[in-house]
Parts: structure tokens; sequence; C-alpha cells
């Protein structure tokens, strides 16, 4: 793993913590200074106190039970709790009853659920149509089609997004919907993408229909949905879906990629782009970084590009591959380059590798023209005393892009540790050629050098070719591997050994006292001051975040202590996916940072809308740490499964320019502002 993730796995039995801050154990990590306290986790699952008050007689005490409850892992005390659906009248509660029914997902949550979707709240039939959809039983398709009917945008907002994980590409359930279903569903989601007065319903809608798996008749909803200017983003997934569709064989988007390109809308140019980088053949790729205004539209262009050089390179394709499209050149797939799309791709290349505005441009660049066999390049990048170009380079020899066993070896005794970790997952063919190089991550202090050790030599133990000092050192280095900050080189350890996953590292002894109480005292702290702002001056310009102090007490908390300790003050961006997310404060500058802290999960029914501010996890529960994210567009695949804890109010402008290298100059408290709610 070379980045935190924004993926989930499973939940370990961990749960929200109580009492004071207590101080890291861990080792500490290599690169990331002084560290604050903050191993914010307590014991294992409920105190008892928790269960019981979700019967308390005032609803906080409800809520604030039912919601620590949540990320606890289900047993037999679930059916008790869901009993409160039975008397609630609180909506915060039976918002947060159905919220946790979709997380625990027994045979009774169904229940649960299906007598909340009759509710006469609005919100609480919204909150129980989602969590229904989690659950991922396409049997009930015909539920979620005619709830697009309910007099209530909320509830019709819900649907819509319910039938898209009901049915989308990403998601592997099994499915049992009828042609008949599937039918009556598409009318349905056609006449709320098209038609509803919400501009909210209608994107949802878009949404949906694009990332379900792909059927004839999408294709002609989606193109109409271009034209729907009252709602921006219904234009943006519109042009994402053609692409989609596409790629299951439906039509063919590059003409409306070529009409888009520069369209007013940024977000819609960029899904533009995004397509003829896919599509279009090398001469187009060549243009669009030359010319596009975008940077990312231009990172795209030169990805491509590289993606392009190195599969003619390898020979993938031949020399002349015919093109997908009347335009000539090379074929649309990337899988060779004629000479004409090699020479165009080149010469751009080489112009934009000295002279583009954006430094991850240039680097791209650059890297592409090294996989096309430019010596100097790969010399100056490999040479450069940016860390970010020599993990470029480390990088393109990771994935195969570049074979260079000498520049492996110089890479591998790189002084930053994230080169010498990216380096390490370069040892393909046999990795005991450098088995002292693999000794010795074995034992580093960097999380990211030993998992990435770990991830070189499981092979070697699962052909059964490991030598016994090999075995010994993964052994040892899984033994002495203390402290929160390893446990994601933990996991991989103990994979290359064959073992089952391992608990988490413990967190400290809680303090005397009931969980609930604490946690009853946090929210009602919460609620105090329950907004506070926060502003983060960029080398981009000035972002204005406010954050949600009563959704996730401890994350709030947290921040706002880095925050006025400095701590951001001068970090960096190290992640951008156009149209989806920017991700930074990491003390490393490359994922595996986490600041001397580890967050309890803290999930809510709050979606992540444009703007939305999370918190970045290693695909393993509870562990956030001082990153975060800023979501682009609205991302429905992530709510529920990351804490978001606040939300951009001013500046939306500047997130979408920012790019990796940009740098937070300053964060530090704000005058809180009054602004409108996302969408």
């Amino acid at each position: 793993m070379t980045a935190r993730s924004l993926r989930r796995t499973t939940f370990f039995a961990l749960t929200l913590a109580a009492g004071a801050l207590l101080s890291c154990t861990g080792t500490p990590t290599h690169g990331e200074g002084p560290r604050a306290p903050g191993d914010l986790l307590t014991h294992l699952a409920d105190d008892g106190s928790l269960l019981n008050g979700a019967f308390d007689p005032d609803p906080v005490v409800r809520l604030v039970a039912v919601r620590a409850l949540t990320i606890v892992p289900p047993d037999d005390n679930t059916s008790l709790v869901l009993k409160r659906v039975e008397g609630e009248t609180d909506e915060d509660v039976l918002e947060a009853l159905a919220f946790a029914a979709g997380k625990w997902a027994t045979p009774d949550c169904v229940d649960a659920l299906s007598e909340l979707v009759a509710s006469p709240s609005a919100r609480v039939r919204a909150a129980a149509l989602a969590s229904l959809a989690a659950l991922g039983d396409d049997r009930r398709t015909v539920l979620f089609t005619s709830a697009l009917a309910d007099e209530s945008s909320a509830v019709r907002r819900a649907a819509a997004l319910g039938l898209f994980r009901l049915d989308g590409r990403r998601y592997d359930d099994e499915r049992h919907a009828t042609e008949e279903v599937l039918v009556a569903r598409d009318v349905a989601l056609t006449a709320a993408a098209l038609t509803d007065p919400d501009p909210g319903v209608r994107w949802r809608s878009v949404y949906a229909m694009a990332g379900v798996r792909g059927r004839a008749a999408h294709e002609a909803v989606l193109r109409r949905a271009l034209d729907d200017e009252g709602s921006p983003l219904s234009r943006v997934f519109a042009v994402r879906g053609l692409l989609s569709l596409a790629n299951d064989g439906f039509g063919d988007p590059l003409q409306v990629g070529r009409d888009l390109l520069h369209d007013d809308d940024e977000r819609v140019a960029i899904e533009a782009a995004r397509i003829v980088c896919a599509r279009g053949d090398t001469e187009e790729c060549a243009e669009l970084l030359a010319t596009h205004r975008s940077p990312h539209a231009r990172l795209m262009a030169a990805e491509a590009l590289l993606a392009r050089l190195a599969a003619s390179r390898d020979g993938a394709g031949g020399g002349s591959t015919p093109s997908a499209d009347a335009s000539g050149g090379d074929d649309a797939s990337g899988a060779g380059l004629d000479e004409a799309g090699r020479r165009a791709a080149l010469s751009v290349l080489r112009t934009a590798a000295h002279s583009d505005a954006s430094s991850p441009v240039r680097r791209e660049a650059r890297a592409a023209l090294a996989v096309s066999g430019d010596a100097d390049e790969l010399a100056a990048l490999a040479a450069s005393a940016a860390v970010r170009d020599r993990e470029r380079v480390a990088r393109l020899l990771a994935e195969g892009q570049l074979v260079d066993a000498a520049l492996v070896e110089r890479l591998l005794s790189d002084p930053s540790p994230t080169v010498r970790a990216q380096a390490l997952g370069a040892l393909h063919d046999d990795p005991l050629d450098h088995l002292d190089v693999l000794l010795a991550a074995l034992r580093s202090d960097d999380p990211a050098e030993r998992g990435n050790a770990a991830d070189a030599v499981a092979p070697l133990f699962a052909k059964g070719r490991a030598p016994p000092e090999l075995g010994r050192a993964v052994a040892e280095s899984l033994g002495d591997a203390h402290g929160f900050e390893l446990d994601e080189a933990r996991v991989s350890l103990a994979a290359a050994l064959g073992m089952p996953p391992l608990d988490p590292t413990p967190p400290g002894a809680p303090p005397a006292g009931k969980l609930l109480d604490t946690l009853v005292a946090e929210y009602r702290a919460a609620l105090a001051d329950p907004h506070p702002q926060v502003l983060l001056e960029t080398t981009k310009g000035d972002v204005l975040l406010e954050l949600d102090a009563p959704a996730a007490p401890r994350h709030v908390r947290s921040f706002l202590e880095l925050v006025d300790q400095g701590f951001y003050d001068g970090l960096d961006i190290h992640r951008v996916v156009p149209n989806f997310v920017v991700q930074g404060l990491d003390p490393r500058g490359d994922g595996w940072g986490t600041g001397g802290r580890r967050l309890p999960d803290e999930f809510t029914p709050t979606p992540f809308l444009t703007g939305t501010l999370g918190m970045p996890h290693a695909g393993s529960p509870h562990t956030g740490g001082c990153q975060i994210f800023i979501t682009h567009l609205p991302t429905p695949h992530l709510d529920g499964l990351y804490t978001a804890f606040g939300r951009v109010v001013d500046g939306m402008p500047v997130v979408a320019d920012l790019e990796v290298d940009d740098v937070i100059l300053r964060a530090h408290r704000a005058t809180p502002v009054v602004s409108a709610p996302g969408t």
C-alpha cells in the first residue's frame, strides 16, 4: 500500500473513546517530527452503558447511544436496540436507528427498516431507504422505483441513489431483478432525471442511470440530461455516464467529449477530457495537453500519452493500429501508436515537460518521456531534488512501465523513506536478489517500508521459496511492530506469513466512569459550539471550512487542536483525483502519515456532497489521523463509509484548482459566517 486509501473493509471490534486524550505509545514514524498525543480509542465494545442509553428517557442520550452502537459489530443485543423503533418519536433518534440498522444488516434490521420506510416522517423514510439500499438486495427494486413518486424530494433523492446501490457496476451483490422490473425502473428514473422539479432529484437520478449496469435505453436519457442547465450536476454525471455506458458496449461518446471539451463548467470539461483521453486518438490527446485551460485535464492527457507510449514500447497492438474513429491516428484504446501519433505525443510532451504552468503536469510529461526511452529525462527525474519526482520514477518501476535494474538499486537506497518504499514495489522478478535490502526494510521504523517489503516477499512464502532468514525477519518484524502507526504494516506482515488478520494495536486503558456519560458530555459540549470555522490559506487562495462538531466531536476536536498548534502550516496536497477529491495535510507527504493520531470512526448519515470535508483511513476501521480530503463533487459511494466532519463554505473554486504540491501556508480559526447548505 502506498497511500492511506478511501476504501473500507471490515469492522474491528473497537468503539468510540472515553475520557481525555491518551498518549501515543507507538514507534515514531520516520519523517513526521514531534507528535501530539492523540490515540482516541478505548477498549472493545460496549461497557453496558450504551445499550441502556438507547432506552433513556432523554432523546439526546438515546441519540448518542445509538450513534456509538452503530460502529460496534452486531451482537445479541441488536434486536433489543431495534425495539426503539416501535415507540420512538424523535426524528434524530429514528434516523440514527435507521442508519445503525443498515450497518448491522441482520434479519431484525431488515424488519425494522421495512417499518421505518412507512414512517410519516419524510426524513425517516429517506434514511430507511438509504440503509435498505446499503443491504444490496435488488429484490427491493420495485420499492425504490415506487419511492421515486413520493411527495417528498428527500425521499425521491434517497430512492434514486438507492437504485444505484442496488444495481451499481461497482457492487457485486447477487442480482435478482427481472427484465420487467428493470424496464419499470428505467422508466421511473428517466422521468425523475428529466422532469422532476427538484434539481437534487434530477442529478441523483442521472447519477443512478450512469452508475447502474448499462442498458441501451440509458444512452438517450443521458444525452438529454446534457441540456439540463438548471442542474449542472446532471450534466457532469451525464457526461461521465456516457463513457461508462460506452465501456459496457452501448454508444460512442467521443463526439460528445469533443463538443464539451471547453464547456463553461470546468467539471463538465474535465469529464469531456476524460472521454477524449480514453477514446480519442493520440493527436487529440496531444492537443488537449497543449491547449486545455484546466491543469487537471492536461494531467489526464499526459497520463494517457504515457500509457500509450508504454504500450507501444512493449509492442502491444503493433505500430499502426487502425483508428476506432474516422479521424485516423492510432487505436483509441491506447494499445499502440502509429508514427504520426508518436511524433505528436513526443513533441507536445517535450514542451509540457519544461514549460507547463502546472508542476504535476510537468512531472507527468517528463515521466512519459522517460517511458518513451528518453534517457536524459529519466536521469533528470531520478536525480531531482524534489522527492515527488523520484517517487514518480519509483512508481513507474513498480508498475512495470520502466525496467531498469540499476535505477531500482539506486532508489532502494534513496535518502527518502517514501521513495525507498515505492521502489520496493519494483522487485518483481526475484526479490531474493535484494535480500539484504528487504531485511533492512523489514527492520525499518517506517510503516510504508515494512509494509511494502512484506508485500514484496509474500509471493516467496506462497510458493515455498522463502529462505529461513527471511521467515525469521518477517516474524521478528511482526513481533516488534508496536504502536498503531505500524498497524498497516502488521496487516501485510501477517498476510505474508499466511496468518489470519490480526487485531489492531490495543489502545490505552479507558478512564474511570461510564462510556456513555463521557460521550454525552462531549456531544453537549459540541452543541455549545456546533460549527467552528477554520481558514486554510493555500498557495491558490483561501478555503473556509465549517466543522460539524455534533456529527463528529472527536474529529473536530482533534482537527482544531492541530490547527491551534500550527501543525498544518506548510503541509501540502499529495493526492488529487479530478472531479473526485483533493487530499492532503500529511506530514510525510505520501498518504501514510497520522500525525500521531488515531481517531474513532464517527459515521453518520451526513452525505458527501460538493465540498464535504472527510477523514481518509487506511482501509481498516478507526485508522483516521491528521489528514483530510475534500470532495470536488457529490460522491454517494462514500456515504456512511467515511467520517464527514465539515464542509467548505467559501473557496470551492480554490479547492477545484488545488493540485499536488500546492501548500497550506497557514491554517487558523476564523470568525464564523453563515452559508447555505449543500445539495
